[in-house]
C-alpha cells in the first residue's frame, strides 16, 4: 500500500494526457497548456500534487518565492511568503507522517476488514491536507498586489 502511494505520483507524471490528440485546441491545458484547466483553478488535480514539483500546484509559496524579480515582490511579502512556505512545510510533513502510519496501521489489520477505497481515517486526513494546501494557497495570494496575481497567473499558465 505504502509502495502504491509513492509509486501514483511517478506513474502519473508519465500518463498521456487526455483529451484531444495533436492539433489547435480551445482553453487552456492542464498547468496552463491547451486542453486542460488552468493552474490556480478549482480544476481535476488542482492540489492533488499529480504536477511536477515546480508546478504551482506543488508548493504555491515556493513557487512566487522562485519568481520574486518576475513579480517584483517587497522584502516585506517575500518575508510573509516564506513564513507561510515553511509552515505549509510543516504541516505537509506531518500529513504525510500520519498517512503513512494509517497505511501502516491498515497493512497489520485483518485482511477481513479491507473493502474498496482508502479507509475513513486515510480519507479524512487527505481531506484536511487538501484544504490546509487551498488555504495556503489563499494566504499566499492575498500577500500579492492584484498586477502580481495576474503576473504569477500569467506565469503558472507555463507549467
Amino acid at each position: 500500500m505504502l509502495l502504491t502511494l509513492t509509486l501514483v505520483p511517478a506513474l502519473h507524471a508519465q500518463a498521456p494526457e487526455p483529451g484531444p490528440g495533436p492539433g489547435p485546441r480551445e482553453g487552456f491545458g492542464r498547468g496552463g497548456r491547451p486542453g486542460g484547466p488552468p493552474p490556480f483553478g478549482r480544476a481535476p488535480g488542482f492540489g492533488s500534487g499529480m504536477r511536477g514539483p515546480a508546478g504551482p500546484a506543488a508548493d504555491i509559496g515556493s513557487f512566487l518565492l522562485a519568481h520574486t524579480a518576475d513579480l517584483k515582490l517587497s522584502d516585506q511579502q517575500v518575508t510573509r511568503l516564506a513564513a507561510i512556505t515553511r509552515r505549509a512545510a510543516d504541516r505537509r510533513q506531518a500529513a504525510m507522517r500520519a498517512m503513512d502510519s494509517l497505511a501502516t496501521r491498515r497493512m497489520r489489520s485483518d485482511s477481513a476488514g479491507r473493502g474498496p477505497g482508502a479507509p475513513p481515517a486515510m480519507r479524512a486526513e487527505a481531506e484536511r491536507l487538501r484544504d490546509q494546501r487551498h488555504a495556503d494557497l489563499r494566504e499566499a495570494l492575498g500577500v500579492l498586489t492584484p498586477d502580481q496575481q495576474a503576473t504569477a497567473w500569467e506565469l503558472g499558465r507555463r507549467f
